[in-house]
């Protein structure tokens, strides 16, 4: 019991490290600060330029020693305490033109096992046994811009917690009235009202521009102080001197921080990230750029790639036109080589029909039992043992037998295994195969892609099998399926003694059951596994298939 409760408490443990990611400049790494300083944790924090190094393994250890130190400061503090990794997906991320090094892979292995093992960290020594070689277990925040680069196991739940930090406008406001409130004064910042009104002016900007825009308020006591003191005696100003060079406090105003000041200053900064979108000096600094660097000439590079796209899109057209006629064409001529073949067969079936009836009594009773509209091929010992037991079957085939005792051929269409396959791989003709074996013959081998619809139960072993006919069944089956009526179905049966049994009455059923078109497979699956595999694919022409091998390529080695 001890063994499995430890197992449940391994099992239902939470992920280690909390994934916070999002737009730059929104404030992740800032507010994990200030949720840090309120909530008294003590943050370890490690930056994205720490995980590299030239030394392999180096950063890996670097992250064991940072953990083992927020361990060692909650023992001793009895304060919380967290790692805090800033920017991971660039420090670890693969992006599409970087090359991953030994290192990055040692971070993600670093990390991982923290998550699976954060009481025993090990930092190059020999592990121990006692308790003296556990630590704490310490949380670990990672902030990046899109944690979907680093290594998809190191994010997977379980270890990690991705939690997606996109604060709305109201939430913006907020921080900016948390970062102008000491400003708050007469004819100054104005209060949280002053800060929506702020924050609506840049709707599309983060979070960092609105303390840049703080910050440039300043500038112009800044300059004042520069202008007061004097360029040559800035240095003297800033620095003390003595045996030890240290900087000294210097007190300048806060500046205008009003509203209108505010948005002035951020006016400016708007105006400086748009002139660095439209210059771009490397085009004068770069051969593959064009001489003439002017807005002019880049509106016309605009438009000449406006153009050569919509060229493209016309060739595009005109290839799909092309493509369409093409389809049109030939699905005419495959009308026009269907109806051919259409009249070929009606013509070959009316001569087959009259040769039959000019047959002799003796001759007709012969053959009376065939299948389907055409005759069986003299070298298809297969066909012929399946039509020559076919009307034999004492449940259900005798009508079929007696209307062919007549001459009158069966309602539907006899096709070898060849055409069969044809007509299955026809996307136009929509065909489906319907195995009529038992059960336990489909589930042995099959036509792929085909419907199990069992005509007939097996029962016995191997030596005493035990075939019934059940052909109410499958039509029962092929309702629950959904079967379309109007689509061609091809009847797949055993092609041997057993399928004498119920292959004809399946069919005759079939038509009954309102099946438009209603195909035999000539020969039924041992015709299809002389050609062709199971899942379709064609046989080599040298290499048969059980005893109806006759093109088996012999050579000195066999």
């Amino acid at each position: 019991s001890s063994s499995s409760s430890s197992s449940s408490r391994r099992n239902l443990q939470t992920p280690l490290i909390l994934g916070i990611w999002g737009g730059k400049g929104c404030g992740k790494s800032f507010n994990v600060e200030l949720c840090c300083r309120d909530m008294g944790v003590t943050p370890i924090v490690t930056s994205a330029g720490e995980l590299e190094d030239p030394v392999a393994g180096e950063p890996g250890a670097l992250l064991r020693r940072r953990y083992l130190a927020a361990s060692t400061a909650i023992r001793h503090t009895g304060k919380p305490a967290c790692l805090v990794i800033s920017d991971l997906d660039a420090g670890i991320g693969r992006h599409r033109d970087d090359k991953t090094t030994v290192n990055n892979q040692i971070v993600a292995a670093t990390l991982m096992n923290l998550c699976d093992d954060p009481t025993r960290v090990s930092v190059g020594g020999e592990w121990r046994a006692d308790d003296r070689a556990r630590c704490e277990r310490v949380p670990i925040v990672v902030t990046g811009n899109d944690l979907s680069r680093v290594y998809a196991p190191l994010t997977r739940s379980g270890r990690m917690d991705l939690w997606m930090w996109e604060p709305t406008r109201d939430e913006i406001a907020e921080m900016v009235h948390q970062l102008l409130k000491d400003d708050q004064r007469p004819g100054g910042y104005g209060g949280i009202e002053d800060a929506r009104r702020f924050v609506d002016a840049f709707d599309a900007q983060p979070l960092d521009f609105f303390g840049a825009a703080r910050s440039r308020c300043v500038d112009d006591d800044v300059r004042a102080f520069v202008d007061r003191v004097g360029v040559e005696s800035l240095g003297t100003r800033l620095l003390s001197s003595g045996d030890k060079i240290k900087s000294k406090s210097v007190v300048v105003g806060r500046g205008d921080v009003s509203l209108e000041a505010l948005v002035r200053a951020g006016r400016a900064i708007e105006r400086e990230q748009q002139n660095v979108l439209d210059v771009r000096l490397s085009r004068e600094y770069l051969a593959n750029w064009d001489d003439d660097g002017s807005s002019a000439a880049e509106v016309a590079r605009r438009r000449a790639d406006d153009r050569r796209r919509a060229d493209g899109l016309a060739v595009a057209a005109d290839a799909e036109e092309a493509r369409r006629r093409h389809r049109v064409a030939e699905a005419e001529e495959r009308a026009r080589r269907e109806a051919a073949e259409g009249a070929l067969a009606a013509a070959a079936e009316r001569a087959l029909r009259d040769a039959h009836d000019a047959l002799s009594d003796e001759t007709r009773a012969a053959r009376r039992v065939a299948v389907g509209v055409t005759w069986p091929s003299e070298d298809d010992d297969v066909a012929d043992s399946v039509h020559a037991s076919v009307a034999h079957s004492s449940e259900g085939a005798e009508d079929g037998a007696d209307d062919l005792r007549g001459g009158a051929p069966p309602p539907w269409t006899c096709l070898d295994a060849i055409e069969c396959f044809r007509l299955l791989r026809d996307a136009d003709a929509c065909a489906v195969a319907v195995d009529v074996r038992p059960r336990r013959d489909h589930d042995r081998e099959a036509i792929a892609g085909s419907v199990s619809a069992p005509a007939a139960t097996l029962s016995g072993g191997v030596s005493d099998r035990v075939v019934t006919p059940c052909v109410d069944g499958m039509a029962s089956t092929l309702r629950e399926l959904g079967v379309d009526a109007s689509r061609p179905v091809v009847v797949i049966h055993p092609g041997d003694d057993d399928g004498a049994k119920y292959a004809a009455a399946a069919l005759r059923r079939l038509v009954s059951e309102g099946y438009v078109r209603v195909v035999e497979m000539r020969g039924g699956i041992k015709a299809w596994l002389k050609y062709y595999t199971p899942s379709g694919k064609p046989r080599p022409r040298y290499v048969g298939y059980g005893k109806d091998n006759e093109e088996t390529f012999w050579t000195a080695s066999n």
